[in-house]
């Protein structure tokens, strides 16, 4: 699913944008040349909290830009509060993050589940091996053949696995903020790509 956007193109807005003068939420309803009509394209365009005393109105052009702003409703002072395909490529990221986090980590040969499930998990058996003095045969699957094993751990193995977990979502959290910040920093984000592997641990 994706918006289609029409700009007023008779008057012009903030930083020499347009007003937007009608979205569509349903493209494959419309006729092919119906939706050629339109000005642009978005995945989908965030919705802003609106503040009391403010008005606010999407502005863009036909080169991609598209933002939020607001003034005050007893004056015309408009202010950029969210700049959309920066928005859409922070979303990226984050979903670039997930797949990265959910790719498992690798302790002795063997890959674990690494999502915040299992880390929950795994945290769980490792205070209950410590409580009762006993082990647990955790699922993986061997790199090398690709074919699903269970490893004995004991609490201290478990231990470990937990902390493994837990630095590898941090550091993508943490790559993904510092992933963020060049979004923001961007004259023109679409030419960055999340995916890329110089961006992740």
């Amino acid at each position: 699913m994706s918006v289609l956007v029409k700009f007023n193109r008779d008057k012009t807005g903030p930083d020499g944008l347009y007003p937007v003068q009608s979205r569509h939420h349903n493209p494959q309803s419309l006729k092919r040349s119906v939706r050629a009509s339109f000005d642009a394209r978005f995945p989908y365009i965030p919705e802003m909290e609106r503040e009391d005393g403010f008005s606010y109105s999407l502005f863009g052009d036909k080169e991609g830009n598209l933002a939020w702003y607001k003034t005050p409703e007893d004056e015309e002072k408009w202010t950029k509060v969210l700049d959309v395909p920066k928005e859409l490529k922070k979303d990226e990221a984050k979903e670039e993050r997930d797949r990265r986090i959910a790719k498992g980590v690798v302790l002795d040969g063997v890959r674990y589940s690494s999502d915040s499930n299992a880390e929950r998990r795994v945290d769980a058996a490792a205070r209950d091996a410590e409580k009762r003095g006993t082990t647990r045969r955790w699922k993986g699957r061997d790199v090398e053949t690709g074919e699903t094993v269970r490893v004995e751990m004991d609490a201290d193995a478990l231990n470990n696995l937990h902390a493994a977990i837990e630095d590898h979502i941090q550091a993508h959290f943490d790559a993904e903020e510092a992933l963020a910040d060049q979004i923001l920093d961007a004259d023109d984000p679409t030419g960055i790509d999340v995916t890329d592997d110089s961006h992740w641990p």
